[in-house]
């Protein structure tokens, strides 16, 4: 997620490591991210990310409870559990965090 100068979100979309490198981040101010993606595990994401921005606030989000305590404990700032889509209620707050 990135905000313009009139402070309005704009986001870009992508379901592969591959598409995310593609991205350039020095807009963003926050990266939500899926542990699963269609090439690469989230904490694979989260491992580019900190490389390629280390002071770029990441919040994965996934079903994996497991994968919550190695998240954070590798640099993610949130972890959103999910296991249906009712349960993205605490990512508003999670991005306002960021």
């Amino acid at each position: 997620m990135c905000r313009s100068k009139d402070r309005r979100c704009c986001c870009a979309a992508v379901d592969t490591l591959a598409d995310l490198r593609a991205i350039d981040l020095a807009n963003f101010d926050a990266v939500v991210c899926a542990t699963r993606l269609r090439d690469a595990a989230g904490l694979d994401a989260l491992a580019y990310l900190q490389d390629a921005r280390p002071d770029l606030p990441v919040i994965l989000i996934g079903s994996d409870e497991s994968l919550a305590v190695e998240a954070i404990r590798s640099g993610a700032l949130d972890f959103i559990v999910t296991s249906t889509p009712d349960d993205l209620h605490a990512l508003p707050l999670a991005v306002e965090n960021a």
